[in-house]
């Protein structure tokens, strides 16, 4: 459902992106790794990799790299996350990962049981960071990981190797 990749300490997939150095300098296509070493998982996994703060608020537990195209966030451990979920028969969204959001913006549209489309509008200003879609849920459900605080590094990946 999502249009990024995410990576993790724990991901099983074959891609894997390599950090080193702070702010980061991120490495593609890594086996071997003098920094943190991060393996792709599904985005829908992600929400294992975070845990319930307060009312809207998550905490990062490790850290999570989000791809887009070749433009990318981390979120590192203890990281903060404002979150706000939408549940629709059928939701069609507006944005993106990545995207900023301003408070009243339209994330996305539903239809109601009678048909007619109604938008839905973000609680949040901040970078929305990912889009959990959780594929079992019915209603659809899905919960929008917003950075408020500037606490998620941004940057652009580069195909480079580190030989």
């Amino acid at each position: 459902m999502s249009h990024a990749r995410c990576f993790t300490l724990h991901g099983r997939g074959r891609a894997s992106i390599c950090l080193i150095g702070d702010p980061p300098d991120p490495l593609w296509d890594q086996e071997e790794c003098e920094g943190l070493l991060l393996r792709e998982i599904p985005c829908e996994e992600a929400s294992s990799l975070i845990e319930f703060v307060e009312e809207n608020v998550f905490r990062v537990k490790s850290p999570i790299l989000v791809l887009i195209g070749n433009k990318y966030m981390l979120a590192r451990e203890s990281c903060r996350l404002r979150a706000f979920t939408v549940e629709a028969k059928q939701l069609f969204l507006t944005v993106r990962e990545g995207e900023e959001l301003e408070e009243g913006s339209t994330v996305g549209y539903w239809r109601s049981s009678k048909g007619v489309i109604r938008r839905v509008r973000s609680p949040l200003s901040g970078t929305l960071f990912l889009i959990l879609w959780d594929p079992t849920a019915r209603p659809q459900r899905y919960t929008f990981l917003v950075d408020t605080e500037g606490e998620v590094v941004k940057g652009c990946l580069e195909k480079k190797s580190t030989s």
